[in-house]
């Protein structure tokens, strides 16, 4: 015999009341309660998604989403209709609203100003609590810092405008400073730029302290540094902030973590690595965020999670990274690195992703160490000579094994001798190992590969391998083998990028079907024959 509906809405609230209070809910746990409500005989899920959109508490947030989420799976023709029906109802708040409204348009339902405002009992009272409450969350959630810069940078360059100044006129303090702060770093104006600066100088918050002192370090002393230079210098003058002050800020606004852990992956050949933050919250839930970073360029790249359950962390540092890419290193150190490699960007004009500097806000309460991470290095780890069995460690280790360089502008120095080896005759081949000893003295390039073999000591030290980080930091000051070493990373350049460039090329020839036509490229068969036939039995691999 079927249940009745006060049998069934019983039924449901023994399923969900689990789900009510957590902090976070991952995707297994969802999944058993829609697979447990479906498995009800006979049940009307149409009146059980009612029942589950009208049970999504907005004080829980992660909850109430995962409600909305059994519901939509229980009822997709009628989902959106259901919500509409609540919308148009006077029984329901306006903040309840404001988060349904939140959920459409996360669907892609498009809402204009009158739309809104016919749903709403309080217009404006709702928006401005919605956007206090965003701006308020943003503090110490990056993904809310993210989503205002998402809808910022995809606007015209009107609405650009009217969004700052909207936001500018409803807000003060650290709200107001916390939305600036990425933006004055990232937007693609000078006057969007000096507006919020002008606001900065105005406002009282420490929050502009980090922005303030990454505008002063900018290379050229132009209007933009100099005007950034002075509010600082002011704000120090005038005794509002110190070092003291800033860090028993940060300390005060991230109260509600643990403290995080840091892990970095050994450098590419192309002198990228990634760090990798984590951090929980006292709760238990896990924010995690990765940096791509390049040796010589800084960060240029970053994505994050925020309120992850241990499983779905678990999961995603698996799907990232074996045991073999990951070191763990001290956090005040990976914040040391991050330091001086984002002023080096920003040093050399180059952008920053936004999203990085949203992230970055989970170390502001770690204090980088005075010293920067090559006199670590010095400190730490033991030089010595480069006998056999070093050679045998270093040649032998899967961690170089991806160290060849790339024909793009970031590796000009490659760039230019594949150019004069792509000019050679196919009976002056042979000239190529002219151009290797030649090319490998190139001290940018040198300085590159120093640079490498540093980090990757740096890493092995970290995690007491003493005798790799010695055999590889020892290596850069053995002439001698450093040379040998240079020239055999030139030589695994040119023989990828011939093998790239004599790759069978794949063509669409129908939406199903592509087929590989195969290249028959005679410069790179050229090379290719040179370098297995001088290089590949001269080195015996």
């Amino acid at each position: 015999m079927p249940l009745n509906k006060i049998q069934l809405k019983a039924k449901v609230f023994e399923i969900i009341n689990p789900l009510r209070n957590l902090e976070a809910i991952d995707d297994k746990t969802i999944y058993k309660a829609i697979k447990e409500i479906k498995a009800i005989k006979d049940a009307d899920f149409e009146f059980l998604a009612r029942i589950l959109i009208k049970e999504a508490d907005i004080k829980t947030t992660k909850s109430a989403g995962a409600f909305l989420y059994i519901a939509e799976n229980l009822a997709p023709e009628s989902f959106v209709e259901l919500i509409l029906n609540e919308l148009n109802s006077n029984k329901i708040s306006d903040s309840k609203k404001m988060f349904f409204l939140n959920i459409l348009s996360g669907l892609g339902i498009k809402f204009n100003a009158e739309d809104i405002n016919s749903f709403l009992n309080n217009p404006d009272e709702a928006i401005n609590n919605e956007t206090s409450r965003f701006l308020e969350s943003a503090k110490v959630d990056p993904e809310a810092q993210i989503d205002f810069l998402d809808f910022y940078f995809s606007s015209d360059n009107t609405d650009k405008k009217e969004l700052v100044n909207s936001v500018v006129r409803d807000f003060e303090g650290d709200r107001l400073i916390n939305i600036l702060s990425p933006l004055v770093l990232t937007a693609d104006d000078k006057e969007t730029i000096d507006y919020c600066l002008e606001i900065m100088e105005k406002q009282k918050s420490l929050l502009s302290v980090k922005p303030l002192k990454y505008l002063s370090s900018l290379k050229s002393t132009s209007k933009l540094q100099k005007k950034a230079s002075k509010i600082l210098q002011k704000m120090s003058m005038s005794g509002f902030y110190n070092k003291k002050k800033l860090y028993e800020y940060y300390k005060d606004l991230l109260k509600d973590f643990e403290p995080p852990t840091a892990a970095i992956s050994p450098p590419d050949g192309n002198s990228n690595f990634s760090v990798i933050i984590s951090r929980k919250t006292r709760q238990g839930t896990c924010f995690l965020f990765f940096v791509a970073v390049n040796i010589e360029l800084g960060p240029f790249s970053c994505f994050g999670f925020s309120s992850l359950t241990e499983n779905d962390y678990d999961t995603i540092i698996k799907r990232f990274f074996n045991s073999r890419e990951r070191f763990f290193i001290p956090v005040n150190e990976a914040k040391t690195i991050l330091n001086l490699l984002t002023l080096k960007r920003i040093s050399l004009n180059k952008i920053i992703p936004y999203e990085y500097y949203c992230w970055e806000r989970l170390l502001d309460d770690i204090e980088p160490l005075e010293e920067s991470l090559f006199e670590i290095i010095e400190k730490n780890i033991e030089k010595n000579k480069t006998d056999e069995f070093t050679k045998k460690l270093i040649n032998n280790s899967p961690y170089i094994e991806n160290w060849f360089y790339r024909y793009s502008k970031n590796s000009p120095y490659f760039s230019k001798l594949m150019d004069e080896i792509l000019k050679l005759k196919d009976e002056e081949i042979y000239k190529t190992d002219n151009l290797v000893e030649e090319f490998s003295k190139n001290e940018d390039l040198r300085e590159n590969i120093k640079n490498k073999l540093k980090f990757l000591a740096y890493c092995f030290n970290s995690n007491n391998k003493k005798e790799f980080a010695s055999a590889f930091y020892s290596l850069i000051f053995d002439e001698e083998e450093f040379s040998t070493f240079v020239k055999n990373i030139l030589k695994r350049s040119i023989y990828e990028f011939a093998l790239t460039l004599n790759l069978p090329q794949k063509t669409e020839d129908s939406l199903f079907r592509k087929t590989e036509i195969k290249k028959d490229n005679k410069k790179a068969k050229t090379i290719i024959n040179f370098v297995e036939t001088e290089w590949i039995k001269e080195d015996g691999n």
